[in-house]
């Protein structure tokens, strides 16, 4: 393998890790629930959860597009990434969970609506 290539899978591990941007966990008290629902702004959710799902479609990606490049060295050294890319996607979610709560379940048809027309790539990938 070139050191590009490993120059290049260096790198955009660095990017996928610093693009994860885990929100604030500054809502999370249950009390105020029907307080959050009237406030609740599906748009800012979907541009959260997008972030939260940037790095796994990208690692996605780059899988792929390995795959086809047929480069196995590089293709096994991404695979490898797999479960710390996994927890950082789902540790940003589970805050996600933790600031919103329910109110998610009763505006999916809105967030999914924002999410299509703010990150329609991701929001292809999570279908």
């Amino acid at each position: 393998m070139s050191v590009h290539k490993i120059f290049s899978i260096i790198i955009l591990t660095i990017i996928c890790f610093s693009s994860c941007d885990i929100p604030n966990n500054d809502k999370n008290n249950k009390d105020n629930d029907t307080e959050a629902a009237s406030k609740f702004d599906a748009t800012q959710f979907a541009d959260e959860m997008c972030k939260c799902l940037k790095i796994s479609h990208d690692y996605s990606e780059n899988v792929k597009k390995l795959e086809q490049e047929e480069d196995k060295i590089a293709f096994e050294a991404l695979i490898a990434q797999r479960d710390s890319i996994q927890e950082i996607s789902n540790d940003c979610i589970n805050v996600l969970e933790q600031n919103y709560g329910d109110i998610v379940d009763e505006k999916e048809a809105e967030i999914k609506a924002s999410m299509e027309k703010n990150c329609p790539k991701i929001a292809s990938f999570i279908k």
